[in-house]
């Protein structure tokens, strides 16, 4: 079985569904460019323009996409021609998309500032001169406070994005030409921000940490301490369960219990496991019951992800950006 961080693609049933969705996306957004291509005239714009910056990240967003896919395929057709197995992981994917992803928020941040049809680079540069300003001098008290060159860089890049937002939104307050489309873009481009921060915080400073542990051992990580409370049998409707309880504490103040199982099913002889969550907007903690290890003891792995949410709170800001672009065109019915 290939050992990939897409291994999920030698499932024959996942494998179907992921391509049915692929299909839909794509097919339906080259159906409905063929549909509204006709009606669409071309025109002459300049190099600073919002159509240019679009141009260049549909350019970005396309080579990416092309890497990610080379990764995931490539060792399945290595695989196929036998010439061994090869495993794709994380070291692949960050060299070849943040790359990649970093020149398509700046790119993003100038497209938003640019006008239709273009103007003046000088222009351009004085419009988005105090939002490079505010970029800067936060990845500097970044760079001065904190460590680690992801989280300075995501942090950069996000309020990058979110000065470009208030920029523009300045711009169309003063001369009161605010509509639900551009609220939308953004509520989007905000939900974007958002996610990059998630993604740069959680990957430079999540912990993790895998070790045994008995009833009434304690570890501490993060500046949280753990607990194992007990350890119990449980029987499900088709399973049984040795069911983990860990206490966890900081600062002598306690923060959560959280229950993690190690469930067999009968029926399928498979065991698999429950973890234990304690979610939060700035952090979330795990905990994970693993194998018996002798005398009491079992294997744990606990983890801290910091701003881990976040990632998903700007996948639903971007959603709900793009639904408020699409409300005009709604049916007076459904807006109401």
């Amino acid at each position: 079985m290939l050992t990939s961080v897409h291994a999920f693609a030698t499932d024959p049933t996942r494998g179907v569904f992921v391509l049915v969705l692929i299909g839909l996306v794509a097919g339906g957004a080259l159906v409905l460019y063929a549909w509204r291509a006709p009606g669409r005239s071309g025109g002459h714009f300049r190099p600073a323009s919002r159509e240019t910056f679009l141009l260049c990240n549909s350019v970005l967003l396309t080579i990416s996409v092309l890497t990610i896919m080379l990764g995931t395929l490539y060792p399945l057709v290595v695989e196929a021609l036998g010439a061994g197995k090869l495993s794709v992981g994380t070291p692949y994917f960050n060299a070849v998309f943040v790359p990649l992803a970093v020149p398509v928020i700046l790119l993003m941040g100038l497209g938003m500032m640019a006008r239709w049809q273009g103007e003046a680079w000088r222009e351009l540069q004085r419009r988005a001169r105090p939002a490079v300003w505010a970029a800067g001098v936060v990845a500097v008290v970044c760079t001065l406070t904190v460590s680690g060159m992801t989280a300075v860089l995501g942090v950069g890049l996000a309020f990058w994005v979110l000065a470009s937002v208030v920029t523009v939104a300045g711009e169309r307050l003063r001369s009161r030409q605010w509509s639900a489309s551009f609220a939308g873009m953004c509520v989007a481009h905000i939900g974007l921000a958002v996610t990059v921060c998630g993604i740069a915080v959680s990957s430079q400073y999540s912990v993790e940490l895998h070790r045994r542990m008995a009833v009434g051992e304690q570890l501490e990580m993060a500046g949280y301490r753990f607990a194992l409370v007990s350890l119990a049998d449980r029987t499900g409707p088709n399973y049984s369960a040795l069911v983990a309880r860990f206490q966890v504490d900081r600062a002598e103040r306690h923060v959560a219990t959280l229950v993690s199982e190690r469930r067999h099913y009968t029926q399928r002889d498979t065991i698999l496991t429950e973890a234990g969550i304690d979610a939060g907007l700035w952090r979330d903690l795990y905990v994970s019951l693993g194998d018996a290890l002798g005398d009491g003891g079992y294997s744990v792995r606990l983890y801290y992800k910091p701003l881990v949410r976040w990632i998903w709170l700007g996948a639903v800001l971007m959603a709900l950006g793009g639904l408020l672009t699409l409300w005009r065109r709604f049916p007076a019915a459904v807006r109401t």
